[in-house]
């Protein structure tokens, strides 16, 4: 009874969640486009700066959006992941772009990497995973006042697994918050928190997806050394085509 009452409830929130994100998407999706659009006409730099601050807005309200619906549909054993060949090289650069410009406002560098040897023609769901990638970049600007933030890309070669970092150099995560940093809603830092925004639901979700793929994410720190997510996957090569 009470089983039936749960799975009816999650049920019912995940309509309602997907009809709500479709009522929100569409207005902000007007929102980011049309501010795409004001970016060609002739603006000062002060008005240029705003349109900035509305479309950066609009997205990051969209990027919560997705990780408040991807969040539901997991918790309802809902969440379907695709398989698809995707260029880890790509996977990496699409995660940094979005980064970009927060390279140009503060006095931060954004690198990458890849290891020789590391496969590039994978299988796996590339947008749940760039998702990640991105959730665990801003993470890291947000946290990351100055200094550099890294995306390195290797492999595991005892376990033959693909090994995804994210290095920042800033304050590190407190021991006692490090056990707990993965729960839904918990952020490292409430002062930062409260400063630079974020639906405390990124890590979680992250941790989620990356296990539903088969792996794991984990992260070390050290106070004011820095922190590192790792994501560790099962590499799936790409079959190669037989010529027709």
């Amino acid at each position: 009874m009470q089983r039936d009452k749960t799975e009816s409830a999650n049920r019912h929130k995940s309509i309602f969640l997907t009809k709500m994100s479709h009522e929100i998407r569409t207005p902000l999706n007007g929102i980011v486009a049309t501010s795409d659009l004001m970016k060609d006409e002739e603006l000062t730099d002060e008005q240029a700066q705003y349109v900035e601050i509305i479309q950066q807005s609009g997205m990051a309200l969209m990027s919560i959006i997705t990780d408040v619906l991807d969040y539901s549909k997991i918790e309802s054993g809902k969440l379907e992941l695709d398989q698809q060949p995707f260029d880890l090289a790509i996977l990496i650069e699409q995660s940094k772009a979005v980064f970009i410009p927060e390279t140009l406002s503060r006095p931060i560098e954004l690198s990458s990497s890849i290891d020789l040897g590391t496969p590039l023609q994978l299988m796996g769901d590339f947008n749940r995973l760039r998702q990640v990638l991105i959730n665990l970049l801003g993470n890291a600007f947000k946290f990351t006042l100055t200094g550099t933030v890294t995306l390195k890309a290797s492999t595991v070669s005892e376990t033959d697994n693909l090994l995804i970092e994210v290095v920042d150099t800033g304050p590190g995560i407190p021991e006692e918050k490090l056990k707990s940093i993965f729960d839904s809603f918990e952020q490292a830092d409430n002062t930062y928190s409260r400063k630079f925004g974020g639906s405390g639901l990124g890590l979680t979700l992250s941790k989620h997806l990356v296990e539903l793929m088969g792996g794991s994410l984990s992260v070390s720190s050290r106070t004011d050394k820095g922190t590192t997510f790792s994501i560790k996957l099962p590499i799936v090569r790409q079959t190669p085509q037989k010529p027709a």
